[in-house]
């Protein structure tokens, strides 16, 4: 949902900002704030100077629309939700946009205090140098005990599910569709091309998919995604024939009831 959405947008630039990166309970009023705030200063400074092409603005100009675009795709596709990797393109703009006013800042300042507001900024920036070698500093570690972050984290590779994936690839044949709740998953560790399973608001692809007679399903218990359809559901509409267990998931094989 779009609020969803715009929640999860703010708190992934409340975890960019010294400060804000505990406060993950007003991030919807964050995201609001930065929003219309950098947005207001594009509008004020395009009609004030008539310079459209200064850095300030191009860096405005690209917040603004990636910022629309991205999470009105992921509301109305259901693609994906609002997550650090699909908002890092944001990153610079959003720290050059904030930041660009510094320097005419401190020219106009009166000598006898530029100095010190000098001073005050080199600390700022100090503080934020920190906040940022804390943030990779624990990045770095859980990658140390976890594994890169994604299908090749420690958990899929040492996946029992996926290693029997690999040793024994010829198991599904070629007569029934092979589906998956992560069908990348089952392609990265072995190679096997599986589809994706039905969304919940594809209702037509729904209907095909309990229209074919048989399929195999291979499901992986540590992969929760409610916009696609249940375990339950499948399992309640098709006549379960053999299955293979394992500590992390199972694969089935289903016909028609």
């Amino acid at each position: 949902p779009l609020m969803t959405n715009i929640e999860h947008y703010g708190q992934e630039l409340c975890n960019w900002l010294p400060g804000l990166s505990n406060h993950t309970a007003l991030s919807t009023c964050v995201a609001l704030l930065i929003f219309l705030g950098l947005t207001g200063l594009f509008f004020i400074r395009s009609w004030r100077n008539r310079n459209y092409h200064t850095t300030e603005n191009i860096m405005s100009a690209f917040f603004i629309v990636y910022s629309v675009f991205i999470v009105g795709m992921s509301t109305i596709s259901h693609f994906e939700g609002m997550n650090n990797r699909l908002l890092s393109p944001l990153y610079i703009p959003l720290l050059l946009t904030c930041s660009f006013w510094v320097p005419k800042w401190l020219t106009a300042l009166n000598p006898a205090f530029r100095n010190y507001a000098a001073a005050g900024m080199v600390l700022l920036g100090l503080a934020f140098g920190v906040f940022e070698f804390q943030q990779i500093r624990a990045l770095f570690h859980d990658a140390n005990i976890y594994g890169i972050p994604g299908y090749t984290e420690d958990g899929w590779r040492n996946s029992e599910l996926s290693g029997f994936l690999r040793k024994h690839p010829a198991i599904f044949g070629s007569d029934y569709t092979v589906y998956s709740n992560a069908h990348e998953a089952v392609y990265f560790h072995s190679g096997l091309k599986a589809d994706d399973l039905p969304h919940n608001v594809d209702v037509q692809y729904m209907k095909d998919f309990f229209s074919e007679d048989g399929q195999y399903l291979i499901w992986f218990n540590t992969v929760q995604d409610e916009e696609l359809i249940s375990l339950d559901k499948i399992l309640k509409n098709r006549k379960l024939v053999k299955r293979y267990d394992f500590k992390d998931g199972t694969i089935y094989f289903l016909l028609k009831k």
